[in-house]
């Protein structure tokens, strides 16, 4: 895929991420949350344990506290076009 597919997939992702409600989980309890000023969070875990809800949920609260939605995007890479990103 050229470079130029890969963008239009990456900016339709990015679009999508921006409207809608944001998905909702059951709630997950964290015991601490490292944040970094001007850096994207990072979830790691075992498969299926819930990283992508607490993202969401991470999502839902810098919303709640007065950020942009244009602020907390989120990009799944699982899309199949972007094998080979």
């Amino acid at each position: 895929m050229s470079d130029i597919s890969f963008k239009r997939v990456l900016a339709e992702k990015l679009a999508e991420s921006l409207q809608g409600k944001l998905p909702v989980g059951t709630p997950r309890k964290l015991p601490q949350v490292i944040a970094f000023p001007n850096k994207a969070p990072a979830v790691i875990g075992m498969r299926r344990s819930g990283k992508t809800t607490v993202l969401h949920q991470l999502r839902q609260h810098w919303l709640e506290v007065g950020n942009a939605r244009e602020q907390v995007p989120f990009i799944n890479f699982e899309d199949e076009r972007l094998v080979g990103l």
